[in-house]
């Protein structure tokens, strides 16, 4: 269903057909806005956000995938709710909506008559979550078995844990690697991540030494500092902009913190012989 009958440019290229023009919403349980990969030209016109809001005023569910969050959030109905999205477009979800809660340690979020999906295979999840809600376990087993899955992930499974760090099947571990990752602006202390995951700081220090060898406020800081290296190589900000973006309020506390795990000062990786020397390391 789209705004014509033109056919539309998928962001892979492909080109998809509508069966339909939009009619009235009334008649759909469900109406799902598909997201790619997002540019100027990819985004929701006038007629399709226009829909959005008509699918709303009639109390129909609406359900962003992937990028489809965003024109959601552009049609001025996500304000005030939470919104899965990948960690990859935390920032740019942040930057453009604010009065949107973006969640990135979750596959997908059921907010009332809003679900957003952070995309990829999480689609499937959600799929078969809906097909158990209303047509019961075994409609949503047999679709499974069709789309060759063990079994459908509930909306609060963690998504894929950042690269970089040892595979753990842990739940606490792998949503805290993904809050880490969603928060190196922001002044997240431990306490704060335990207290989002519902657990003690004692239990999760006991997770992250049992199931990746080293403590959260370590990783937490590695976490940081490791992109600080990347910032390093590829923005033009300046050291103190880099330290500030990546959570340390204090310059000196790290210059000394990047040169005790890298060796080197942050100053002086952007001399190539350096940048050479430090890619050579692997973290």
């Amino acid at each position: 269903m789209a705004s014509s009958w033109e056919p539309i440019r998928a962001s892979c290229g492909t080109h998809v057909y509508p069966l339909e023009v939009f009619d009235n919403p009334r008649q759909f349980d469900y109406v799902a806005f598909c997201g790619g990969l997002r540019s100027a030209e990819s985004s929701a016109n006038r007629k399709t956000l226009s829909f959005m809001r008509c699918v709303a005023d009639a109390g129909v569910c609406l359900i962003g995938v992937c990028t489809g969050a965003f024109e959601l959030a552009r049609a001025g109905l996500m304000a005030g709710r939470r919104c899965a999205v990948s960690w990859h477009h935390r920032r740019e979800l942040v930057a453009e909506f604010p009065g949107v809660t973006p969640v990135t340690d979750q596959l997908f979020v059921v907010d009332r008559d809003r679900v957003t999906c952070a995309g990829g295979i999480g689609a499937g999840d959600l799929a078969v979550w809906l097909l158990r809600k209303h047509s019961g376990i075994s409609v949503a087993q047999k679709s499974l078995h069709l789309l060759q899955m063990d079994k459908g992930r509930l909306p609060e499974s963690p998504q894929p844990q950042p690269p970089g760090w040892p595979s753990t099947s842990n739940i606490y571990v792998r949503k805290a690697l993904l809050l880490m990752e969603a928060n190196l602006s922001e002044p997240t202390s431990v306490g704060d991540l335990a207290t989002k995951l519902n657990i003690s700081v004692r239990h999760m220090e006991r997770c992250f030494i049992s199931h990746i060898g080293t403590s959260p406020r370590k990783t937490l800081i590695l976490m940081r500092l490791r992109h600080a290296r990347y910032l390093l190589g590829k923005s033009h900000q300046n050291v103190t902009a880099i330290a500030h973006e990546v959570g340390f309020a204090d310059l000196a506390h790290f210059s000394r913190s990047f040169l005790k795990e890298f060796g080197i000062r942050p100053s002086k990786c952007r001399e190539p012989i350096w940048q050479i020397q430090i890619q050579g390391r692997i973290y």
